[in-house]
């Protein structure tokens, strides 16, 4: 089952460590379901809104609740992204997706704790030379992976015809 992920995130490399948290995470699947979870809505009053740069406050976070999703504190996202794949051994697509993947490993508690029949990298449209469009809502994580999954539809559908 192929699953459409795009992630927002702060990267704070403060203290020497560089350090990763997210957002918001979204899955656009195959079969039309979505998901999307987001830190709470107070964001703004919270260290992630003070210790990001000035992209985050200007580009994320005003379009974080542009559309519906479900408010969880992160290390809650795992248990809810299972519950959405109900048992489906994933296929992930992503545009520049190494962070998304990042941050999904994240939300797991690290690859450690990776699902078994998960796999261990995530397919990129940019790998496959695919432009991804800009997106209704820039910048929202939903409505990137909405994008992504359209720009990879264009392409199976594209490839299918030349068959």
């Amino acid at each position: 089952m192929k699953y459409f992920i795009d992630t927002e995130f702060v990267l704070d490399a403060g203290l020497g460590v560089t350090f990763v948290h997210p957002i918001s995470i979204a899955l656009v699947c195959e079969d039309g379901r979505e998901l999307y979870l987001h830190e709470r809505p107070n964001l703004q009053e919270s260290y992630l809104y003070h210790g990001s740069g000035d992209f985050v406050r200007e580009q994320v976070l005003p379009v974080l609740d542009a559309l519906p999703g479900e408010y969880l504190y992160d290390h809650e996202w795992m248990e809810r992204i299972l519950i959405f794949m109900n048992g489906t051994t994933p296929e992930f697509w992503g545009d520049y997706a190494a962070f998304d993947y990042a941050i999904l490993a994240h939300a797991n508690g690290g690859f450690d704790n990776w699902p078994e029949d998960w796999p261990m990298h995530i397919n990129d449209l940019q790998q496959l030379g695919v432009a991804v469009g800009a997106s209704d809502v820039p910048h929202n994580a939903l409505s990137d992976a909405r994008a992504v999954r359209d720009a990879y539809m264009a392409f199976e559908r594209a490839m299918n015809a030349d068959e």
